[in-house]
């Protein structure tokens, strides 16, 4: 495994995070299975792991695979393929087999490193290694790859290569190296202002979270509460056994806080800061919270080629698609605004992602004189704070007038009997497109026809006529990608 001659040396993450908790060995850094681990005793482990990996043949710049539910071990396996060098693609836990096959064979992984077995459907090789990492069964899987050298891959000094959540055959694969990351963690401190007296409550995906989050917070000497499947048991247990100081979430989790009972208001009697990230929060969502918890959770604009640009810490009522304005170092551009000021998000920040896989391009090969086109929509409100509206890719074009799908599911989400719902476009051979609704609604709220009927004329009465969902799918539940969100496919 490798790719050559080894280049000169290099900033590495690890060495960061071991040398900025030098004075903090005694520290809780991560709180499982009821079991905390001081900063010492982690960096021991990972060092210890470190070695074991390189004894298994794992080298600097070969490219590992990490499927690992969220645990110590998926901690401790990462800082320590960071400290040797390998270059970490994280996969989801909760993928099935053919889509983490795809993924290695994407990225011509040297290595597939999983908990307890390999995914469904994936026969163990000869070449299988078992090992065991916090008490946990790890095995290691080398795989037989056609030749990968990319040339200029390892002078960018990648650390990660990053999928997005959604489907993954389409998927770019993004680069972020050791120094990116470095950058955008400093940047992102600039709003979260995480120390060493924060503990937090982990309850995200470390797949898709990772690369700021938990690397920000393990700098800085903070303790990971981390929470077991399923949250329902695991949250309240952590919030009423530790002393929680700040809530990095996404929408579902807030949803589910409100709804049980075994949430207590006493229990964020120490939280300073309660974030919503991965999908929109809509108002009444976070006018319930507020109302049980007495917090307002303020919305955050992550982006995988940008890190996390913008949160929303200004002390006012909540607006849904407001995340705030830039944090400093951040720039922000709205690209060829209409009328109304919506445009394509544009940004630049520290720690910039360093290029795509597949195709190999460097970062700038594809900004735009150095500013990334996120695909957002968005537009700058009166008081300068950025407003995401929605995707490019996801707006219905109605005879000519263009429909903001997430404008509609806020409306249709503030119907009493409405659970959850996702608005998309259909073709129309008259309007050209025309937007959908597939709507649940909650249990025992009613006969679905009566509700339909009055989901109607609520549309109505709170929307133009035009945003009206022309047609309404009643679902028990709606489809979500491997990070929670729900998946948005457009049917034209």
């Amino acid at each position: 495994m490798g790719q050559g001659a080894a280049l000169k040396e290099s900033l590495n993450i690890y060495s960061v995070i071991a040398e900025e908790n030098s004075d903090r060995l005694d520290k809780t850094a991560v709180i499982y299975r009821g079991i905390r681990t001081t900063y010492g005793t982690l960096l021991k482990q990972v060092e210890e792991t470190a070695c074991l990996l390189m004894s298994c043949g794992i080298q600097a710049h070969d490219r590992i695979a990490l499927r690992c539910p969220d645990s110590a071990a998926n901690i401790i396996l990462a800082l320590a393929l960071l400290k040797i060098g390998a270059v970490q693609i994280p996969v989801s836990f909760t993928l099935p087999g053919a889509e983490v096959r795809n993924i290695c064979e994407q990225v011509s992984a040297d290595a597939l490193i999983s908990m307890s077995s390999p995914p469904d459907g994936w026969l163990p090789p000869p070449a299988m290694q078992r090992f065991t990492c916090a008490g946990e069964e790890i095995c290691l899987q080398k795989l037989a790859v056609r030749s990968h050298i990319i040339p200029g891959l390892s002078e960018l000094n990648p650390a990660f290569i990053r999928f997005t959540s959604g489907t993954t055959s389409s998927s770019k694969g993004v680069i972020i190296s050791h120094e990116s990351v470095l950058r955008r963690t400093d940047s992102a401190n600039a709003g979260l202002k995480i120390s060493s007296e924060d503990t937090i409550l982990w309850v995200l995906s470390m797949a898709y979270h990772f690369v700021v989050t938990i690397l920000l917070f393990l700098r800085k000497g903070a303790a990971i509460a981390i929470c077991e499947s399923p949250a329902a048991l695991s949250m309240p247990e952590l919030l009423g056994s530790g002393k929680i100081t700040l809530l990095y979430m996404s929408p579902f989790h807030y949803h589910l806080m409100c709804e049980s009972s075994a949430f207590k208001a006493a229990m964020l009697e120490h939280v300073r800061l309660a974030v919503t990230t991965a999908m929109p929060m809509d108002r009444d969502l976070a006018e319930k919270f507020y109302a049980k918890f007495n917090i307002r959770p303020r919305q955050a604009y992550g982006i995988i080629e940008a890190g996390l640009p913008c949160i929303d810490l200004a002390e006012k009522d909540f607006k849904p698609g407001v995340v705030g304005r830039p944090l400093p170092s951040c720039e922000l551009r709205i690209k060829e605004p209409d009328e109304n000021g919506v445009g394509t998000v544009m940004l630049r920040t520290p720690g910039m992602f360093d290029g795509y896989l597949c195709p190999f391009r460097r970062r700038e090969d594809i900004c735009e004189n150095g500013f990334f086109n996120t695909g957002d929509l968005g537009v700058i409100d009166e008081s300068g704070q950025l407003v995401i509206v929605g995707r490019s890719k996801d707006i219905i074009n109605f005879a000519g007038m263009k429909i903001f799908p997430y404008e509609v599911e806020e409306v249709l989400r503030s119907f009493p009997a409405v659970e959850n719902v996702s608005v998309y476009s259909v073709k129309d051979a008259l309007y050209g497109e025309k937007p959908r609704a597939d709507v649940v609604f909650k249990a025992d709220a009613g006969s679905h026809d009566e509700l339909l009927d009055k989901l109607r004329k609520f549309c109505y009465a709170n929307l133009a006529p035009y945003k009206v969902p022309k047609d309404f799918n009643i679902c028990d539940k709606l489809e979500h990608t491997a990070s929670g969100k729900v998946l948005r496919r457009n049917r034209t």
